[in-house]
């Protein structure tokens, strides 16, 4: 057999290993291919499905270059004119010509200045001054009135499995955005209460959205970078022959492993048991290689560090040259 570099050099180990041929005339071709892809997904899923507690997260499936999020500031040029009991707020002309032409409102958030609850844009075309909010507004008409506008969610990476760092920022001194549940962003920081500002915390709304703590910057121009780093999901193998998985080649035997051990337990054949613990072994063999890779490009993986001077630059504590903590 050869070595295996592409999916169909996959397909034709497990064919061999189980006694089929491996010129397209097996009854179990396509089968193999199916597979071979769920063999795949068990691996990059993390390897739970063999090894109890494993979510390992795999060096080879790290997105290059990171994700990207631009935090936009409010919007509250000009006033807004609103109806109780209506879904409809009408921008004003200032509103409208000061920066929101080109903007898609949807999915921001509204908020008049002098009334407590906070809305969502369900529906906006880009260039016209209408909004339509997700309920009813509740409170008291008003004609010109102050309001903002803010962009609190944001889609992650469309190939997003799952994030692996908390979104780094490089303004207000913050360094990092960090994560926390939904229900919590929501206990701490109430939307009837948000403030502008870098954001420093953030909460997944699904698995490819999240939502942030403040609203960025107070004029246009302030718009804010971040970047994060994740797992991204891979396509499915295919047949063809440009079909390559991500795992790395040294460690690509496992894939075929895997494969072997469904279709063996699919013919109910007594060697898939052995194969169980092949695979076991195997994913466990690249865990402790993925681990070996990360802990040997920094001193500190999984160390803890009780000095201050073992910290980086901006989590130190400052203090003066006696040692008193500024701030």
């Amino acid at each position: 057999m050869t070595i295996l570099q592409t999916t169909a050099d996959i397909i034709d180990n497990v064919l061999f290993r189980a006694g089929e041929p491996t010129d397209g005339t097996s009854d179990f071709n396509t089968h193999a291919l199916n597979l071979v892809v769920r063999a795949y997904r068990a691996i990059w899923m993390g390897g739970g499905e063999f090894v109890e507690g494993m979510n390992e997260p795999w060096l080879w499936l790290k997105k290059d270059p990171p994700g990207v999020i631009t935090f936009v500031p409010v919007r509250d040029e000009g006033a807004v004119d609103v109806t109780n009991n209506n879904a409809t707020a009408t921008l004003n002309a200032a509103a409208f010509l000061n920066g929101m032409v080109n903007t898609d409102l949807d999915g921001w958030f509204f908020k008049v200045d002098t009334h407590p609850d906070v809305f969502r844009i369900s529906a906006h075309t880009t260039g016209s001054q209408v909004l339509t909010l997700d309920a009813p507004y509740t409170g008291p008409d008003g004609n010109d009135v102050n309001y903002k506008l803010m962009k609190l969610e944001y889609s992650l990476a469309s190939d997003l499995l799952r994030l692996i760092s908390p979104i780094r920022v490089q303004s207000d001194n913050e360094d990092e955005v960090l994560g926390i549940d939904l229900t919590a962003l929501d206990r701490d920081y109430p939307l009837a209460l948000v403030q502008g500002g870098t954001p420093d915390r953030f909460a997944l709304v699904t698995e490819t959205k999240i939502r942030v703590n403040r609203f960025g910057g107070a004029s246009s121009e302030e718009l804010i970078r971040g970047e994060y780093d994740y797992l991204q999901k891979p396509d499915d193998l295919t047949d063809a022959s440009d079909s390559t998985p991500l795992v790395p080649l040294e460690h690509r035997q496992l894939i075929a492993d895997i494969a072997l051990f469904y279709l063996f337990t699919d013919k109910a054949d007594a060697r898939a048991e052995a194969l169980a613990m092949q695979a076991k072994a195997g994913l466990k063999s690249m865990a402790a290689d993925n681990r070996a890779r990360m802990q040997q490009i920094g001193r500190n993986f999984g160390a803890i560090l009780p000095r201050q001077d073992s910290l980086g630059l901006r989590r130190r504590i400052l203090r003066t040259t006696s040692g008193l903590i500024l701030g």
